[in-house]
Formats: C-alpha cells, structure tokens, sequence
C-alpha cells in the first residue's frame, strides 16, 4: 500500500491511501508517516524531482539531435553517424534517469534524527 511524501520541511505533505489506513492499526501508521517525514527532512523530493528534470532534458536533446541527423540530407548521413550513436545513447541515458529514485536513501529516511 503506498505513501508518498510531498514539500520541503517547511511546507509539507504525506499523502496516505485509504487502503493503508484500513490494513494498519494506529502504531503502524505512525511509523510509516515517520519514514516519510524522514523523506520530507532529508529532502529526498528534491533530488527526484532534480533526477526527473535533468532526465527530461537529456531526453528533450537526444531527440533534438536524433531528429537533425534522421531528416538531414541523404548524402549527409554517412557523415552523422556519430551523432546519431551519440543521440542514441543521449535518449538511453534520458529514458533511464526517469527510473531514478532516492533508493539508497530509504536507510536515510529510518533513522529518527539523521541527515544527509
């Protein structure tokens, strides 16, 4: 059942299904909220949402550099095929920012009083 933290320190959110309130009684709750207040406290939304626009960027240029390569010239291409290895790999690199997640900072967010 998902949570999800939302804001900085000062002003912030931590949204809870109805499904989790349900499944948890008050004691599980509160540790659940806990974690992600720990989230909020380590500004953990900032990073992803920094990894999320860096990605989009990264996607916005490889498609950019893809496009000028593919309607280029035909007489033309041979001399683009680096740049589009380059677009290529550039939208590989966009596609896989979008997966980025504050993982490695879950460990972060369990310990009450920690900051990184």
């Amino acid at each position: 059942m998902p949570s999800h933290p939302a804001g900085t320190p000062q002003t912030s959110a931590v949204c809870v299904t109805s499904g989790l309130m349900q499944i948890m009684d008050d004691n599980e709750l509160t540790g659940v909220l806990a974690h992600e207040l720990g989230h909020i406290k380590n500004y953990d939304i900032r990073v992803s949402m920094i990894a999320f626009a860096l990605s989009a960027v990264i996607s916005i240029i490889a498609d950019f550099i893809l496009r000028i390569t593919w309607f280029s010239d035909r007489d033309d291409r041979n001399n683009n095929q680096a740049l589009m290895v380059l677009g290529i790999i550039a939208a590989h690199l966009g596609t896989a920012g979008g997966y980025a997640h504050p993982v490695g900072r879950q460990p972060a967010a369990r310990i009450p009083g920690r900051c990184h």
